[in-house]
């Protein structure tokens, strides 16, 4: 005679109960994954947007250009306006030197250019007493990711020992000291305009800031929404 077998599957109780199981676990991981993943994504981007600044703030300080002009319009509407601009060791020279080419200072009859006399870079390019040269090279935000600037002033001057400025630069919302800021956030939860547009300000979480203050040192920053407040990384 044959002995009954000892191994029962599932029974349709059984089965329920493990399908309602891991439906109640796949409704509390599935978008905790996707917070993640979206905060991972615009993390990545602020990371990149501050080693290409250092990238070019190493460019200067190695000597390959004297000053790189960073116009780095992030708002995704307007990244045609997103450009790199670099002066030849060479045109630093002339622009510095004690008596410069009447280009220089537009023929006004100053000793001085008028990059020596405002000791900042120029609040827009191109200009016709300076020559610049635009790099092939530019940021650009990948897809899920948006940006904007403190007070809606993107440009960034990248000098030797940070000798000369940025045309004005505003105060870091979270120091209160003078910097240069950029704030990147979701596509997902933000708008380019309005009052859930990208900004610092806005209450909405899955936004980074990346500070440089003059110094041209690079500081990362959070925003935490349950504290609300920014958290440095």
């Amino acid at each position: 005679m044959y002995e009954k077998n000892k191994y029962k599957g599932f029974s349709l109780l059984e089965l329920i109960i493990v399908i309602l199981l891991i439906g109640i676990t796949s409704a509390i991981a599935i978008p905790n994954i996707n917070d993640w993943i979206t905060d991972r994504k615009v993390k990545k981007e602020v990371v990149e947007l501050a080693a290409y600044i250092n990238q070019k703030k190493e460019e200067v300080n190695q000597r390959k250009y004297s000053l790189i002009f960073f116009d780095g319009n992030l708002k995704l509407s307007q990244t045609h306006k997103n450009k790199t601009w670099f002066m030849t060791n060479e045109e630093f020279a002339i622009q510095m030197s004690n008596n410069p080419p009447g280009r220089t200072n537009r023929n006004n009859g100053s000793n001085k250019s008028i990059l020596r006399e405002a000791g900042s870079c120029p609040c827009s390019l191109p200009i016709d007493y300076q020559i610049w040269n635009k790099s092939t090279e530019r940021f650009t935000l990948k897809d899920g990711v948006r940006g904007a600037a403190g007070l809606n002033n993107f440009k960034l001057c990248i000098s030797r020992n940070a000798k000369l400025k940025s045309c004005g630069v505003d105060p870091n919302p979270v120091t209160g000291k003078r910097a240069r800021y950029y704030i990147l956030c979701s596509v997902k939860n933000t708008e380019e305009n309005g009052s859930d547009r990208c900004h610092y300000n806005t209450k909405k979480k899955y936004r980074y800031m990346l500070s440089v203050d003059t110094s041209l040192n690079t500081t990362i920053y959070k925003y935490n929404l349950k504290k609300d407040k920014w958290v440095l990384q």
